[in-house]
């Protein structure tokens, strides 16, 4: 329902406003109609008012021009009334005792004057004239008891017909003038919407005369068209936007829910991850510790390196999942670290020894070129990958070796390791070419028995890869088997020297090869160590907290063996009594913990500490999915099961930098 409202609200906002934009242009256009008809009406009002002021001034002279003389003369009255009505809009003459023409100002209008007559009206008398409104007032002149005005109706249509753009009507002695704009209005009914009007009374009172005058106007066809065309654009555009609002507060709702969602899935699957994690490494530890002990035979030993393939398998399979959830989500990023590449491909190695002690097929590693001694790679990620490609390559090659081929290459001020699988087996369909680009497809047309996994493998590898900045080729013919190229970024470290570049040799997990060992270098044994403890850190107390109790006894046995005295507690109330009582050099905690989490825990430490002491968080987790981990800059992270090799490493960091 929020959701909807919101939507529907932002629609209702822009409807709203648009309204009020073709209120406010209909107002102003009103207005500009409204000031256009009041110049034009303004404009009649004053002609009208001239025109009648004009007939008062003459009428006033005529009667004072026959009130002034004792005896006025045809010549006089000709000479004086030629030159007051030269304008010709009126005419001025006289009745006798008989009430019969006597003078005339123009004689050009005696025809019309001798067609007309003089009406009594029981002492409103007139005389009456085809084609022209008279006034008819007494004058003190012997024989002369009359003096006639004649206005022109003519004259009077073509004062009315100057007017444009506005209805004129004037009516005189109930005798009603229009222009042509009154007979034949160019109007719509747009135009209708924009009518303006206004009335008013012209009146002589000396002469007892009135007169009305009404204008009309209607606004420009033209004009109100260009309004009409404006509303719609306005309308349109508005009732757009407000659609594209909507559309867009819907969406960002719905990506709101979804992240919301994409987060909820996230925290889901490092949950499944973290408990499926927790038991895989338990099942590690415990199986390196049976390896390596005393009472494992040859036969218990390839047992129990297909447990820890089968282990590694299952991990591998969590770390994908949760991979493509964070590529998913825009969560994945780098966690570069300093490394020995040298000591990451011996790791590799290593990894397919057990596997090809099951299966028939072996790897050939390929190194072109130098290694240096130290650079900064995201090694985990730089593993699974490289390991999720040479398990397809084993798994649907069909002859007897994968080749893995590795050199170091750099573009454009970036470097890359440039990582090689080529497999031999019978190619990839066009079919199956398409899980790189789409997930949860692993090629419709193969068998039931070919097919294997959710289809998220080649996908996933290339969302990680291009999302860390890196590139990916899948180049596959028929029975001519498969070739992938990738590139993974790293760092250069320039402070560290390279080891001579004084072979390319290739490498092989079962030992194949007489070079083996003077690439990768002395193998250590079950029981040796590649990284001794520091006489620095011999016999240091360390403190491990786990509330796992399958991992404390891994964790533990693999310290004590490196030399530390451990202690174990397995909840926070005993590792803080513990920690204040025995002041370790070292704490390693797991981050979740039954009432607290690792970060809180160690926090509540560092106000006990009384000397240097060295953190470490090690989780089924990976720095990236802990939250805060970036504001404990002095507290190291390590992700199960615990490689003492990186530990070692980190500790001896740790004590160079304090």
């Amino acid at each position: 329902m929020k959701f909807n409202a919101s939507a529907l609200l932002s629609i209702v906002i822009g409807f709203i406003s648009t309204l009020m934009v073709i209120l406010i242009l209909l107002n102003h256009s009103y207005n500009e109609f409204e000031d256009d008809y009041q110049r034009k009406a303004d404009l009649v009002f004053s002609s009208a008012y001239d025109m009648m002021l004009q007939h008062k001034i003459m009428l006033n002279a005529l009667k004072s021009f026959f009130d002034a003389s004792a005896i006025v003369t045809p010549e006089e009255f000709n000479l004086f009334s030629e030159e007051l009505l030269k304008i010709k809009s009126a005419v001025a003459f006289t009745l006798n005792d008989r009430n019969t023409l006597r003078y005339v100002s123009d004689p050009s209008f005696k025809s019309d004057i001798m067609s007309g007559e003089f009406v009594e009206n029981e002492g409103d008398d007139f005389y009456e004239m085809r084609g022209y409104s008279t006034i008819l007032f007494h004058i003190d002149e012997p024989n002369m008891p009359y003096l006639v005005y004649a206005i022109s109706h003519e004259r009077v249509q073509q004062r009315i017909d100057s007017h444009s753009g506005v209805c004129v009507q004037l009516t005189l002695d109930n005798i009603t003038f229009e222009n042509s704009n009154c007979l034949n209005p160019s109007i719509s009914w747009l135009s209708s919407l924009f009518s303006y009007s206004g009335a008013d009374i012209i009146a002589i009172p000396e002469y007892a005369q009135q007169y009305n005058l009404n204008v009309r106007y209607w606004a420009p066809k033209k004009e109100t068209y260009e309004v009409f065309v404006l509303v719609l654009l306005i309308m349109a555009m508005g009732f757009t936007i407000s659609v594209l609002l909507y559309l867009k507060v819907r969406n960002h709702l719905h990506m709101a829910q979804l992240a919301i969602q994409t987060n909820s899935k996230i925290a889901l699957l490092s949950t499944i991850n973290h408990e499926i994690r927790t038991p895989i490494n338990a099942v590690l530890g415990y199986s390196n510790m049976l390896k390596n002990s005393d009472y494992c035979d040859l036969s218990g030993r390839a047992t129990l390196d297909k447990i820890i393939w089968s282990a590694n398998l299952l991990n591998s399979v969590a770390e994908n999942t949760l991979n493509f959830s964070k590529s998913v989500a825009g969560h994945l990023k780098l966690e570069n670290k300093e490394v020995d590449l040298f000591n990451e491909l011996k790791n590799i190695d290593e990894y397919y020894q057990a596997f090809s002690q099951i299966h028939s097929k072996r790897l050939v590693m390929q190194h072109h070129g130098a290694l240096p001694d130290s650079m900064l790679l995201d090694s985990t990620k730089f593993f699974q990958l490289t390991t999720n490609f040479i398990n397809n390559a084993f798994k649907y090659s069909s002859g007897p070796e994968v080749i893995f081929d590795i050199s170091l290459k750099s573009s454009r001020l970036q470097h890359f390791i440039r990582v090689a699988v080529k497999d031999s087996g019978k190619g990839m369909s066009a079919g199956s070419m398409k899980a790189i680009t789409q997930p949860f497809n692993t090629g419709s047309e193969l068998g039931h028995n070919d097919q294997s996994g959710i289809g998220i493998g080649l996908y996933t590898c290339k969302r990680v890869i291009e999302d860390v900045g890196g590139s990916i080729r899948i180049r596959s013919a028929e029975n001519r088997g498969t070739l992938v190229v990738f590139r993974f970024p790293y760092h250069p470290i320039e402070r560290v020297n390279h080891r001579a570049d004084g072979f390319n040799a290739s490498l092989t997990g079962n030992g194949i090869t007489n070079n083996k060992a003077s690439v990768m270098g002395e193998q250590r044994s079950n029981n040796e160590h590649v990284s001794p403890l520091p006489p620095s850190l011999a016999h240091s107390s360390l403190l491990l907290v786990d509330d796992n109790r399958f991992n404390l006894e891994v964790c533990s046995n693999i310290l004590q063996n490196e030399g530390f005295n451990v202690s174990v507690k397995a909840d926070d109330v005993s590792a803080l009594t513990e920690f204040s009582q025995l002041q370790p050099n070292i704490v390693v905690m797991d981050y979740r913990l039954g009432n607290t989490d690792g970060l809180t825990l160690i926090s509540k430490m560092k106000k006990k500490q009384i000397h240097q002491v060295h953190y470490f968080i090690l989780s089924a987790n990976d720095k990236s999915e802990i939250p805060n981990a970036e504001a404990y800059p002095d507290i190291a992270y390590l992700q199960k099961p615990l490689n003492i090799d990186v530990f070692l490493q980190l500790l001896d960091l740790k004590q160079k930098l304090a």
